[in-house]
């Protein structure tokens, strides 16, 4: 992050808050849409679900879930159920307990979809599906405004459309994390911007509490407050994000007797996340090349070549933008620890929220000059976004 000395002032001309909500308002629509049509396919594939669920799959995935195949067929609404989200919606309904694989999920996300369900009736899905999509819509509101701030109306408008057609986009409507912590990183970072540290501290809390990748908003809160001279009292903020994170081992301890259950139980997953893979460099790339097929839990190309558009994206955000150390650092973070604990499992997922990869890719396109790549390059993500959301409904492997 720049010293206040040296960039924009957020009420500069350039950047008035009549100019800065007038954005939000011209972008605020095309948002909407964008989820609403989301949606609409998701409907338009619940309502023709039958046809999808008859094969194997289905039948495995669900055995592993809950111990034992299915004894009817699935309702219409499996297409909002598929895969974590399953495991989100059960953590909401009945909290941590068992040995089941819900119980390696973090407790933010579920906690808020459980209160919103309190005004729904207690309709756990009908809660998630709405809560996911408002916050989605607020996430990118909130980044939008961000990079108007720290970049230009421009780029903010192509970065935004980037987020919006991205491959794994579809996931800010489904019970999943995406767009909680899409709309916290982009908080956390406009906290950071204003130079409220303290609350940038909270929100970093937040994260940890949303994700377990979330306690590395240390990194950031660290390097801001560094860069800005803070007195020691205000480096006492950094700690925030581990309370946060202390927090999931309480709630977990308490429901459970085990605060750690969370990590064997990751142990059984496809992945097997293990933080010992970042001790081994080499495997790490060799496992790279470890193709095995064009996309699925394991050796897939798709995750692979995420990963270095990640890599590409991260080493021109540096280039591009040194003085905003702080995005750098948290997409490094965000980026390379999930790919090496996971073998690259669900990368296009991870990759999904690190916001300030799609702003490098954002300044490279946003030239007016450009506007035919532009185009090439949001349709084949969008192209690409479609056949993952299609695979997505019919519990055919995603991210």
């Amino acid at each position: 992050m720049p010293r206040a000395s040296d960039r924009p002032d957020a009420t500069s001309p350039s950047l008035e808050p009549g100019l800065l909500q007038a954005a939000t308002r011209r972008v605020l629509v095309p948002v909407i849409a964008a989820k609403l049509v989301t949606l609409l396919l998701l409907a338009w594939a619940a309502l023709d679900h039958p046809a999808h669920f008859n094969h194997a799959g289905y039948i495995a995935i669900y055995r592993g879930n809950h111990g034992a195949p299915p004894a009817t067929a699935p309702g219409a609404d499996v297409v909002f159920r598929t895969w974590d989200a399953e495991h989100y919606l059960t953590l909401a309904e009945r909290g941590y307990g068992g040995r089941g694989p819900e119980n390696a999920f973090y407790p933010l996300y579920p906690a808020l979809v459980r209160a919103c369900a309190a005004l729904l009736g207690g309709n756990v899905l009908a809660s998630a599906v709405l809560l996911s999509t408002l916050l989605g819509i607020l996430a990118l509101l909130v980044i939008h405004d961000l990079l108007v701030r720290r970049a230009s109306v421009r780029v903010a408008d192509v970065t935004l459309l980037l987020l919006c057609v991205q491959p794994a986009a579809f996931f800010t409507v489904l019970p999943y994390t995406e767009s909680l912590f899409l709309l916290l990183l982009g908080l956390f970072f406009s906290a950071l911007t204003r130079e409220r540290f303290a609350a940038a501290g909270a929100i970093g809390g937040l994260l940890a509490l949303t994700r377990p990748v979330g306690v590395f908003a240390i990194a950031p809160l660290a390097l801001a407050l560094l860069q800005n001279r803070r007195p020691l009292r205000e480096l006492l903020a950094t700690a925030l994000p581990l309370v946060g994170w202390a927090l999931y081992f309480a709630v977990v301890y308490l429901q459970t007797g085990d605060p750690l259950l969370g990590f064997s139980i990751q142990k059984q997953f496809v992945a097997a996340p293990a933080t010992q893979r970042l001790l081994e460099p080499v495997a790490f790339v060799q496992a790279l090349f470890e193709v095995r097929q064009l996309h699925g839990f394991a050796g897939s190309l798709l995750d692979r070549m995420a990963f270095v558009g990640f890599v590409l994206g991260a080493i021109t955000l540096l280039r591009a933008r040194s003085r905003d150390r702080d995005f750098f650092a948290i997409a490094l973070l965000l980026g390379v620890v999930p790919a090496v604990t996971t073998v690259f499992m669900s990368f296009i997922r991870y990759l999904s929220v690190i916001f300030p990869v799609f702003l490098a890719l954002a300044e490279a396109l946003a030239p007016k000059s450009r506007r035919a790549l532009l185009a090439i390059v949001c349709l084949a993500m969008l192209a690409l976004q479609l056949w993952l959301l299609y695979r997505h409904v019919t519990y055919r492997w995603a991210a």
